[in-house]
């Protein structure tokens, strides 16, 4: 198939342009100074009249990033491609209702937050936020809201996770948030993106030194990502008692000897059965430790949370979990609430539910805390239970599964 007259002439226009390599004049100089005010050709430092081997790139990529045909000569599709650039509406100097609406839409991304009632006018501190958007999300960097850069804005905030959203994404965005120590009053998280959601993200961007929009746009995403792969829980366990202190004593059998079998095979569990988790116990077998050496173990191990093993005695029965009864944070209640259930729901028994305390172990500790109290050592039939070695070990499977599920521990 032979080209008619009309396309032979075009292609030997484009192949005569006085814009492509070898080719020297005061309009290449100016087209040079054109492309830096777009962002490229920024290593130009005194652009001389030269079209080399380094104007046809740079041309390239101006090409490549608007999607024109690559060939490194500025035919009349790219030199109008750059022309339409220069003239944008959305340009230092520019006014009008679109620039204030723009404004808006940066503000709602986490930029220009500095703005608290926005003009229709495109001033140099617009100019500049423009450029902050554009080098944070990868964009040629000119001050310019162009076609893709109003894309790119698009883009986010249009995101598939953004308030009033319901997907899958979501509920595994909100997964990835718990686990990081966000969103913790989430019992059980939905598919929807609403307002919890929303101040969820805020929450982590703040944190996280990110533009605070909440909106999960593929930055956040990316850290969000980054911090779950990098995130190690690390939880101290507190068999109560030992050595010379053997707690409640009921027919022969001690309250240390039974919690240190609990919290050994809760430890057993984390470690050979979740990942991203550490574990440290104040003993390991049948020693003297002072209350405020276990504090001090956890604190200075810089441990996210503190589980004492108790069995309990006093001619009651049934299982009951205490938090310190001061100031706490609200994830210290979470975390009862979270553990409490799960374990109640399993045992099966007396629930005497959750309680607060001045126990030393529970104010001493920087961490939030927990004691558990597991039954009546002194109660026949609890007191049969947990003399069994294998209801022992179950007790501590079940344990390290509260913990996993409260922390979001994926399974190895």
């Amino acid at each position: 198939v032979h080209g008619d007259e009309a396309t032979l002439a075009k292609i030997a226009e484009q192949l005569s342009s006085p814009f492509q390599e070898g080719k020297r004049s005061d309009q290449i100089q100016e087209l040079k100074l054109d492309l830096m005010k777009l962002g490229f050709g920024t290593h130009w430092s005194n652009p001389t009249t030269l079209y080399g081997p380094d104007t046809v790139k740079v041309v390239r990529q101006f090409q490549g990033y608007y999607g024109l045909v690559v060939n490194g000569i500025v035919d009349e599709v790219t030199e109008k491609k750059i022309y339409e650039i220069l003239a944008s509406p959305y340009q230092e100097g520019k006014r009008s209702d679109q620039i204030q609406q723009l404004k808006f839409d940066l503000m709602q991304l986490g930029f220009g937050t500095h703005w608290s009632n926005p003009t229709t006018l495109y001033g140099p501190d617009t100019a500049n936020v423009v450029r902050q958007f554009q080098r944070y999300y990868g964009l040629v960097v000119n001050g310019v809201m162009d076609e893709v850069t109003l894309k790119k804005m698009e883009e986010i905030l249009t995101s598939p996770l953004r308030r009033g959203v319901t997907s899958e994404q979501v509920r595994k965005l909100k997964e990835d948030l718990m686990r990081l120590g966000y969103g913790l009053h989430w019992n059980n998280p939905t598919a929807f993106y609403g307002a919890e959601t929303e101040e969820e993200v805020r929450k982590f961007q703040r944190d996280y030194n990110l533009p605070v929009s909440g909106i999960a746009d593929a930055k956040t995403l990316e850290e969000i990502k980054k911090a779950v792969d990098r995130r190690v829980v690390k939880i101290f366990l507190d068999p109560g008692h030992g050595g010379s202190d053997s707690g409640a004593v009921s027919n022969g059998l001690k309250e240390s000897d039974v919690v240190l079998d609990i919290a050994r095979r809760t430890a057993d569990v984390l470690r050979t059965q979740y990942s991203g988790v550490e574990v440290q116990l104040s003993r390991t077998g049948d020693t003297t430790v002072n209350l405020q050496d276990r504090a001090n173990m956890a604190n200075n191990w810089g441990a996210d949370y503190f589980v004492s093993f108790h069995a309990n005695a006093g001619g009651g029965r049934g299982f009951e979990t205490y938090i310190h009864n001061g100031s706490v944070s609200n994830e210290t209640r979470v975390r009862q609430r979270d553990i409490h259930n799960y374990l109640i729901s399993r045992i099966g028994i007396h629930d005497r539910g959750m309680k607060s305390a001045n126990f030393a172990v529970l104010r001493e500790t920087k961490m939030p805390a927990i004691l558990i109290e597991y039954m009546f050592i002194d109660n026949a039939t609890e007191r049969s239970l947990l003399s069994d070695p294998s209801y022992r070990r179950w007790l501590g499977q079940i344990t390290a599964e509260a913990i996993a599920s409260s922390y979001n521990l994926k399974k190895k």
